[in-house]
């Protein structure tokens, strides 16, 4: 299945629409250190969010997003009707802890990517704003690290048989049901106060 949310396929973090990176304190080094033997951090400080748009997965391998909730934005590869969302992060057999693992989160569909949106959005992780069309709120997930699958892929809002009311509502405002990017916000994670490790989000779609 294409993954419009690939790197090298040419998708791309939104900066101003993505959580900052964690950054273990200096004061504490030892802790990082008991951190990485056990597998629960990334192995580099320098992680940039762009990881979690990488196909290797290897443990270590992620984004540590700063704290147990936060958002990342992608401009995806090309404008498509987004059908589902794959999450992945590495089994219990991989892992020695998991509570860096995201656990709730929301997908959010922008129509448009434009300057005018980054500086006058009322957030929609803040709240649904209905009034504004640009941004879709596509579903609620769950990643659940009890049912022992690495790969989690769920079905948006926006895929299969669309309501007639909202086909109708796409028409007369003039949209084409298409997205050029994602917001991925992650609402809570299985238990880790610092960080919340994404290894890789995929979007699917055609």
């Amino acid at each position: 299945v294409a993954d419009f949310a690939l790197a090298t396929r040419g998708a791309r973090v939104i900066p101003k629409m993505t959580s900052t990176t964690y950054t273990p304190s200096k004061k504490h080094p030892w802790k990082a250190a008991v951190a990485r033997a056990l597998g629960i951090h990334p192995g580099t400080y320098r992680a940039s969010p762009l990881i979690a748009l990488l196909p290797d997965t290897h443990v270590g391998q992620c984004w540590p997003m700063d704290g147990s909730n936060g958002t990342l934005s992608i401009v995806l590869s090309q404008p498509i009707d987004i059908k589902s969302i794959t999450m992945e992060y590495p089994t219990k057999d991989q892992m020695v802890n998991m509570t860096s693992a995201p656990k709730d989160f929301e997908i959010w569909g922008l129509r448009k990517v434009q300057v005018p949106f980054f500086t006058s959005i009322q957030w929609p992780w803040h709240q649904h704003n209905t009034n504004d069309t640009n941004a879709k709120h596509l579903g609620t997930f769950r990643y659940d690290i009890q049912t022992g699958r690495s790969i989690q892929t769920f079905n948006v809002v926006n895929s299969h048989e669309k309501k007639e009311k909202e086909v109708n509502q796409d028409e007369e405002e003039g949209h084409s049901g298409l997205f050029e990017a994602v917001i991925v916000r992650v609402i809570s994670n299985w238990g880790l106060e610092a960080y919340t490790c994404l290894y890789r989000v995929r979007v699917h779609g055609e």
